[in-house]
């Protein structure tokens, strides 16, 4: 491995590191990092103790970012948006070092910066591959046409006849036609092309033909006919690409949401508005260093962060322990979780561009003219002048880029899982930063962007179903017939509140909180976000099992007694409609709002997720799912459903996640989770999915 492409795998660990997520690399000028930091120069200012580094580049912001060389954290001098000033450390060595700059909210820019000494420029990169032949050289010009005799002298006068009588005037006899223009010669074909010449000058234009001698003089004949057009010369060659066109504007902004901080349609999820951020984390440990393996061996294991070489080039990256006999990392082999084994991180050096076309030939020598036919006719057509030479050889292509430094930055590109600490999770909230987990006894905070768990919090017993407020956050706890509310920034209780059976479903309309209790005959229960008064309840006579906002009013779904869905107004609790869904099944569990249609889940075998119109309650489509499908969740573009069981029969098997286009209900994707998969959310970037039998939970890349 070459100096630069260890300092990047570095970088990149680093980077990986402190996000918790496998990465694809980003080059700068793409679209999408004019919207993140880039590091665009440094300069060493060796004048002053200790040494101070300037760091010039783009979309740094006005907070104060964390700037490391290496693992250690520089303290600022000053910063803005384009520039950062930094103390460098006491005692530093001379060498390159990999320096990050990580802007509050944002991913890291990342640059390799060199201190002291500037190390000798490497080798040049490989000549390109030779240019085309040029082209073959022009037709010669065509010969002149002979000269026209002159006309024949007048004949001598003869003697006078005797005189006749005198005879009547004849009439004047027709002027005779103008005879036809002459034929043109046939255009001589073209010669076939040289084959290509050594590089070399261009050969000395050939002397003209000899003029061709004037005809005999004699009468002017008639103009010969236009000869037939001669053949067409080949085609050119075709003209290089033109260049990409630029990007085209952004379309119109979308119209306004519903009303209501947390409105489930929205992008970010069904959770309220974004929280205040939290405080900057201390930075991480330094990463683990890679080891060169070498060219791939199929027939090798290899330990975690081990870098092999593929015949065409690339660089691979180990992820975790990979056994022998597996296939080649191209084809991108995954473990037991779907985890891939190998992280492509630099694809090998593209060849040199084609050398411009050599220059194209001197014309040949114009051929002799044609002899003036006895009649006047145009001379022949001269014979074509002889093949120019071969053009020059095009000049070698740039080298190509091979690896090279490059400014990164990063982006989760497959799934991951992670541990919650507690059994049976089950219920899932997004406060705008963190991902909450409802399990056992406990909620769980997890960092939405590592999956590092960020606290652990005592609420009620079996706290399933959950729900941000845009401060706190909501627990409905099944075992013990509690709602506890819970800050969202400390984890603390603030309330608990009882008198409910089994609250197994929460949703936030933007003012109150919404409770749907399993047993107690279905009751539907509105409490006041400020306080946690009852506001107003209803019985829908069922056992309820799932509950969304639509902006205007609450949808509840259940099961038994009546199997469909609810429909109540937000405002009083007053029932607007009950739409009956047996025919698709019964018990129906999970609730989704898209913007327009409300989705709702089937539990049973074969599943089914239902689409209906939310202004009507129409049936728009019923789609197949896996086995008992539970939780649902709209993340802009997509429906995601959880499928809790497993059967081999059915064509989408258990322990899975199903994608559906909203637009149309086709499925986009399956996807393998953990055991016995429940609860589903969306946190604007990833969906995350809460596996009940095994107590962690997987976030899955939304645009995978």
């Amino acid at each position: 491995m070459n100096c630069a492409e260890t300092l990047i795998y570095r970088a990149l660990k680093r980077a990986c590191a402190s996000a918790g997520v496998l990465t694809a690399v980003f080059v700068a000028g793409s679209p999408l990092m004019a919207q993140l930091p880039i590091i665009d120069a440094t300069t060493i200012n060796y004048g002053v103790t200790p040494n101070q580094i300037t760091i010039s580049g783009q979309s740094f912001g006005t907070a104060a970012p964390v700037v490391l060389l290496e693992t250690t954290t520089l303290s600022l001098v000053s910063n803005n948006s384009t520039s950062i000033v930094a103390k460098l450390p006491s005692g530093l060595a001379a060498g390159s070092y990999i320096l990050t700059v990580s802007p509050p909210y944002s991913l890291p820019a990342i640059f390799v910066t060199t201190y002291g000494a500037v190390g000798p420029q490497g080798p040049a990169g490989a000549t390109g591959a030779t240019g085309p032949a040029g082209p073959a050289g022009a037709k010669g010009a065509t010969g002149a046409t002979g000269a026209t005799g002159p006309a024949g002298p007048t004949g001598a006068t003869g003697p006078a006849g005797p005189a006749g009588p005198v005879g009547a005037t004849g009439a004047i006899g027709p002027q005779g036609p103008a005879g036809p223009v002459g034929a043109t010669g046939a255009t001589g074909a073209a010669g076939p092309a040289g084959p290509s010449g050594a590089t070399g000058a261009i050969g000395p234009i050939g002397p003209a033909g000899p003029a061709g001698a004037a005809g005999a003089t004699g009468p002017a004949g008639p103009v010969g006919a236009t000869g037939a057009t001669g053949a067409a010369g080949p085609a050119g060659p075709s003209g290089a690409a033109g260049a990409i066109g630029p990007i085209g504007p952004a379309g119109p902004a979308g119209a306004a949401g519903a009303t209501g901080p947390a409105g489930p349609a929205g992008a970010v999820g069904p959770a309220g508005p974004v929280g205040a951020p939290g405080a900057t984390g201390t930075t991480g440990a330094a990463g683990q260093g890679y080891t060169n393996a070498g060219p791939w061996n199929g027939g090798a294991s290899y330990n975690a962060y081990a870098v092999v070489s593929d015949a065409n080039g690339n660089t691979y990256v180990a992820t975790e322990t990979v056994p022998a006999n597996l296939a080649d990392p191209s084809t991108n082999p995954v473990d037991g979780s779907s985890n891939p084994y190998w992280l492509l991180f630099a694809a090998g050096g593209a060849a040199g561009p084609a050398g411009p076309a050599g220059a194209a030939g001197a014309p040949g020598a114009p051929g002799a003219p044609g002899t003036t036919g006895p009649a006047g006719a145009a001379g022949a057509q001269g014979p074509e002048g002889p093949q120019g030479p071969a053009g020059p050889q095009g000049a070698p292509g740039a080298p190509g880029a091979g690896l090279a430094e490059i400014r990164a930055s990063l982006l989760q590109w497959y799934s991951r899982t992670y541990a919650t600490g507690d059994q049976g999770p089950r219920g899932l909230a997004f406060d705008g930063t963190n991902i909450w987990v409802g399990s056992g006894s406990t909620v769980t905070k997890l960092s939405a962007s590592t999956g590092a768990v960020v606290g652990q919090y005592a609420a009620g017993v079996y706290p399933t179903a959950l729900a941000f407020d845009g401060t706190n956050i909501w627990a409905g706890n099944d075992g013990d017939g509690t709602v506890t509310e819970l800050s969202a920034s400390t984890g603390a209780v603030v309330a608990t509140y009882t008198g409910f059976i089994r609250p197994d479903s929460l949703v936030f309309d933007g003012a109150d909180v919404w409770v749907g209790n399993y047993d107690a005959g279905g009751e539907v229960t509105k409490l006041l976000a400020s306080n946690g008064a009852v506001s107003c309840t209803y019985s829908t006579g069922m056992a309820i099992h799932g509950i969304a906002f639509d902006g205007t009013n609450i949808w509840v779904a259940g099961g038994g007694n009546f199997n469909g869905v609810y429909v109540l107004q937000a405002s009083n609790c007053a029932l607007v409609k009950s739409i009956n869904l047996g025919g698709y099944g019964a018990n129906y569990f999970g609730l989704a709002f898209d913007g327009t249609n409300m989705w709702v889940t089937g539990n049973g075998n074969p599943g089914v997720v239902v689409e209906l119109l939310a202004s009507t309650g129409a049936v728009v489509g019923a789609y197949p799912t896996g086995f008992y499908p539970t939780g649902v969740a709209f993340d802009g573009t997509y429906i995601w459903v959880s499928n809790t069981g497993s059967n081999p029969t059915n064509i989408i098997n258990g322990n899975t996640v199903n994608k559906y286009l909203a637009s149309s209900g086709a499925l986009a994707g399956t996807y393998t989770v953990g055991n016995t998969p429940w609860g589903i959310a969306f946190d604007g970037t990833n969906i995350w999915v809460a596996n009940n039998q095994d107590n962690t939970v997987t976030k899955i890349g939304a645009t995978r």
